[in-house]
């Protein structure tokens, strides 16, 4: 691609997310809909990825994370009540995903190691889950303190995945699902 062409792929990726955030939509729908019409081509892909990649990690993210930050108030939680609502969410958060992959999964056959990795996995939300909670907060679909709650379940629940696989697998004499997929 020429510098020129490059330079038209960032005005084509602001003017998507202008747009639609004109229209009332939240922004993140333009720039996904131009992301659909973009060629394919492993050559352009590539070349994209490596162009955008450090930016997209090292300023983009943290900038999106901020931004997610900001609205995040955690002064609501000062009653015990409100902390009750928080470790519910969580809970009916986890057993939803967490659980569900188990069970389904045990009834599919796989070890309780895989089973659980499996459930570990699913139920880290991450980044999608924060991206979903912005999209409601700016639509004004949820409250500021249902946001906050939901943003701790999003973060609570990742970062649970690591010490879970770390347990499950270090424990275990049974390879994990990554020596399964490489052989």
């Amino acid at each position: 691609m020429t510098e020129n062409a490059l330079a038209f792929l960032l005005v084509a990726v602001l003017v998507s997310a202008l747009f639609t955030k004109w229209l009332g939509v939240h922004l993140i729908f333009g720039v996904f809909l131009l992301g659909i019409v973009m060629p394919k081509d492993d050559k352009f892909v590539t070349y994209i990825h490596a162009r955008f990649e450090t930016l997209t990690l090292s300023l983009l993210l943290p900038l999106f994370l901020a931004h997610t930050g900001l609205p995040t108030n955690l002064s609501f939680l000062h009653a015990t009540r409100m902390w009750a609502y928080c470790v519910l969410i969580i809970a009916v958060a986890t057993l939803g995903k967490f659980g569900a992959t188990l069970v389904s999964s045990r009834l599919l056959g796989l070890p309780w190691a895989d089973a659980v990795g499996l459930g570990a996995l699913l139920n880290a939300r991450g980044l999608m889950e924060l991206i979903i909670l912005n999209v409601g907060l700016d639509a004004h679909l949820i409250a500021a303190d249902l946001f906050s709650m939901m943003v701790i379940m999003a973060l609570a629940t990742t970062f649970a995945a690591t010490p879970v696989l770390r347990l499950v697998y270090c424990e275990t004499s049974e390879p994990g699902p990554a020596v399964y997929a490489a052989s």
